[in-house]
Formats: C-alpha cells, structure tokens, sequence
C-alpha cells in the first residue's frame, strides 16, 4: 500500500472498523488502547494483526504496547511505510 498518508488514515480506520467495530473518523476518533470497551488487550493483538496483513509490515513486540492510540498507529504504519520504499 502506498504511504501516502490519506492511504493510510484510510486503510486504518478500515481495519479498526472491520475488528473493533468503532468509526474513528467520527465519534470514536479519541478511541484510546483500554478506553473503549471493544479495545481491550485482546482485541489490541487482533487488531494490530489487521493492521499488519493491511500493509505487508511487521511490528517487533516491543513496539506494539506502544500502539496505544489511532494517531500512534498511523504514524507507525507510515514510518514502516517509508522505511519499505527506501
């Protein structure tokens, strides 16, 4: 997937409607890891699963507690992105 970022934003809140169940392009855009009731630990693992079969990237185990917000997910997604096209 290109890492232009309206692709990315796109191809996110795709994949957290598609596993969580929640519009973060509308009223859950704040949702937070632990903050919704649909994002728990265990819907996180499926969650950056999606993310990562959505974008041919991988995160290393360190990085994936770090994924806590919608923003913080985009913009690693574009980091592994671009880390890709170099």
């Amino acid at each position: 997937m290109s890492a232009d970022r309206g692709d990315v934003a796109a191809g996110v809140a795709e994949v957290f409607d598609r596993i969580l169940h929640v519009d973060v392009r509308g009223a859950d855009a704040g949702i937070r890891l632990g903050s919704h009731p649909a994002w728990d630990s265990v819907a996180h693992i499926d969650l950056v699963l999606g993310i990562e079969a959505a974008f041919g990237v991988s995160f290393p185990s360190y990085q994936i507690a770090e994924l806590a917000s919608v923003e913080q997910v985009q913009r690693a997604v574009e980091q592994k992105l671009a880390a890709k096209a170099v």
